[in-house]
């Protein structure tokens, strides 16, 4: 009763959009969407709570994030389960999935499922050491899509 109280409360602080998107989040969906990527939210929190925040914060891409949350795997973050049924549901080999993180428990599922790992730090998670990550930043809006996130992947190139 109480965990289903504290999803109320929660649903209704994002519902009345109190609660912002953390700031240059959007901009980083739009640019991996323009460039064709295929887009998923990867999360512990339960699926009712996770639809809440992407139909309200991010209402253009609500039916192109896939969501994968709650109790879809047996084991929470750190482990790696959730990141690899993401990409194994979407078609896309691990080595070419990129993590946008901000806890050091989901850095490290990240980089246990062979992915790569951008850190946008919270307020919470601002003293945690990420250094398996791939890039770690203050915030999403110091990342530049292109420069940033897109030179991550490997790039098949004929000789």
């Amino acid at each position: 009763e109480l965990h289903e109280l504290k999803t109320k409360i929660f649903m209704d602080i994002v519902k009345s959009g109190e609660l912002p998107l953390r700031e240059g989040i959007k901009d980083l969906i739009t640019a991996a969407d323009a460039a064709g990527w295929k887009l998923a939210v990867c999360s512990t929190s339960n699926e009712a709570s996770v639809k809440a925040v992407v139909e309200t914060m991010l209402p253009d891409y609500a039916s192109k994030l896939t969501i994968f949350a709650g109790d879809v795997v047996a084991e929470k973050k750190p482990d790696p389960a959730i990141y690899t049924l993401a990409a194994k549901k979407l078609g896309v080999a691990p080595m070419r999935c990129v993590v946008v993180e901000d806890t050091a428990i989901g850095a490290t599922a990240g980089k246990s499922a062979n992915m790569k790992v951008v850190v946008t730090k919270s307020v919470y998670t601002s003293k945690e050491l990420f250094s398996d990550a791939d890039v770690v930043v203050e915030s999403a809006s110091e990342l530049d899509f292109t420069k940033d996130i897109a030179k991550l992947l490997p790039v098949l190139e004929m000789a």
